[in-house]
């Protein structure tokens, strides 16, 4: 099990493609913004997946002024333990298409 990051020492575990699964993106019709990460150049890759219940709106501007880019994980709203799984399926098997 990962230990908890506190949202002020993100800022040290940033990469080349820096992505938040921010479920309310998906309410809002965002749909692009993880596609475009994992299909552009990158050595590294970092993805920040939050608590149940998701982040606060507050937390998720924080961390965009750092440079990561907010995402949806389409219309699925997954369980914390899931989404990181989710979202590592998805960056292997485009890596797979390259």
């Amino acid at each position: 099990m990962s230990s908890l990051i506190y949202l002020d020492e993100i800022s040290q575990y940033l990469s080349d493609i820096n992505l938040v699964a921010y479920e309310e993106d998906a309410k809002l019709g965002e749909h692009d913004s993880f596609y475009q990460a994992i299909n552009s150049y990158y050595q590294s890759i970092t993805i920040i997946v939050g608590p149940e219940g998701g982040f606060e709106e507050v937390e998720i501007d924080k961390m965009r002024s750092m440079g990561i880019v907010s995402c949806s994980l389409g219309k699925r709203i997954l369980r914390s333990e899931t989404a990181p799984l989710y979202m590592l399926s998805v960056i292997g098997y485009s890596r797979e298409l390259k």
